[in-house]
């Protein structure tokens, strides 16, 4: 575990500051709503294609009203906080059971940057989306390790059973 834990240490590198924060309410505190918001890029150097059915600007307006989200803090096993965001349909897309991606970030952004990639796998994919912030990214106080990760996913994944009745990814 030395060597997992030293290179894992060099490996995480979160962005400081966050570039977040979560209200009281469970919203970002820059006002951020999907609906509003889907077009604004908040930094992410991430960028699908649209498909052929969201080429046009109508199209992913009218999706993005679909769409809702729930922002949260979360403890988790090894009594760290992180943050969840889930982004969800309102309603059945032709009433089919709609799967649960849980997205495991890359190392160098947090949820901050990455809610603009969540909303584009949900309308593209047409999925729920749970993204998720490591200890030592976003709103947590600690430093990255390689435990509190494997700890985080465990978390996230028991919040996707709790939300989700369907396949999760």
């Amino acid at each position: 575990m030395g060597l997992i834990s030293s290179v894992g240490s060099k490996a995480m590198r979160p962005p400081i500051p966050a570039t977040y924060d979560i209200s009281p309410t469970g919203n970002f505190t820059d006002g951020w709503l999907p609906h509003e918001h889907f077009e604004e890029r908040c930094g992410c150097p991430i960028v699908l294609s649209w498909s052929d059915s969201l080429q046009k600007f109508s199209d992913r307006k009218e999706k993005a009203a679909l769409l809702d989200f729930e922002l949260l803090r979360r403890e988790t096993n090894a009594k760290e906080e992180i943050a969840i965001l889930r982004v969800f349909w309102r309603k059945k897309i032709d009433e089919q059971k709609r799967p649960t991606l849980i997205y495991s970030k890359g190392n160098s952004f947090d949820l901050g940057i990455l809610r603009f990639h969540c909303l584009q796998l949900a309308m593209i994919l047409e999925c729920d989306v749970i993204a998720y912030d490591y200890t030592g990214y976003g709103i947590s106080k600690v430093s990255p390790n390689v435990m509190s990760t494997l700890s985080d996913a465990e978390t996230v994944f028991q919040y996707a059973k709790s939300v989700s009745q369907n396949l999760i990814l």
